[in-house]
């Protein structure tokens, strides 16, 4: 089983113009509302590639209840937590010509200690031996910024795994909890080593190498267009990105690591897994989803 953990979920609202202007009118022939949330676009991918998953984290107000009618619907479980307030609604414009996404992302409604505790007790009654918790996305500005640390050390303590894929302090203070794969893109990866990266030479992989902990198992970069490295302690794997007429990037992160969680799950050698989290990367760019 593959369980995605979403503090920050969302409606997204896609956006689709032929040239984007700045500044101008812009008209779209194309809006297509779909449920949001990187855990919930985790689920979402892993249900597409036939893996078992279940999507947990925090809903609000109609908008919140809308999320869970549409992901029932297509077939994904979840067991969202319902708390006050009104679930946001992020706007994506998505540049036909260019392919680029702006986003405008609205505010969630603050979480609880009480809301977090009750998150974490769903967690500990459900996660097994052999399953698979996917910690992503950002938080709630109050959310202490250990959250997911503390998470990944319980789940490999009932005997899970964990893939964390997350930015600033969730992502330096989740490292700490000895994810089996963490997951940054380039921005991702500057704020883990504390430097601006530029390109992944040598010195880059070795830097890399020296955050990962007995716990953790490989450390799966994203590059966008110049493709993914996996490094393990004793290996290192490229992959090209994949070449595809690219529609819109949104979600093509989620869905690689959709892929990573269904390898794991399935006890897949790291070969497999880049070969898997490519590809879901490719169908996702290269379609407009409807979910």
């Amino acid at each position: 089983m593959i369980y995605t953990v979403t503090l920050h979920p969302a409606m997204d609202k896609l956006i689709f113009v032929d040239d984007f202007v700045v500044g101008g009118l812009n008209r779209t022939d194309k809006v297509v509302f779909r449920a949001g949330g990187k855990g919930i676009n985790v689920s979402r991918e892993v249900r597409r590639m036939g893996g078992k998953t279940t999507a947990m984290g925090f809903i609000s107000g109609q908008t919140g209840k809308k999320i869970t009618r549409m992901l029932l619907e297509k077939g994904v479980p979840c067991d969202f937590i319902e708390v006050p307030g009104e679930t946001r609604t992020n706007s994506k414009i998505i540049d036909r010509k260019t392919g680029k996404c702006t986003e405008i992302n609205e505010s969630s409604p603050e979480l609880q200690q009480a809301d977090l505790l009750a998150l974490e007790q769903k967690i500990r009654e459900n996660v097994k031996y052999g399953d698979v918790v996917v910690f992503s996305g950002s938080a709630p500005k109050n959310t202490p910024s250990d959250v997911y640390a503390r998470w990944i050390r319980l789940v490999r303590d009932l005997g899970g795994m964990s893939v964390l894929d997350a930015d600033g302090d969730l992502l330096r203070e989740g490292v700490k909890g000895g994810p089996t794969v963490v997951k940054p893109n380039r921005d991702e990866l500057s704020t883990l080593l504390g430097k601006k990266v530029e390109i992944v030479n040598d010195d880059v992989i070795q830097s890399v190498r020296a955050i990962l902990s007995d716990d953790m198992r490989m450390i799966f970069l994203t590059l966008g267009p110049q493709g993914a490295v996996l490094v393990e302690r004793e290996n290192v794997l490229f992959a090209p990105a994949p070449d595809v007429n690219v529609v819109s990037t949104v979600g093509a992160g989620d869905a690689m690591a959709a892929a990573i969680a269904v390898g794991l799950s399935n006890g897949y050698p790291a070969s497999e897994i880049m070969k898997m989290a490519v590809d879901a990367a490719g169908c996702v760019i290269s379609e407009t989803q409807d979910l």
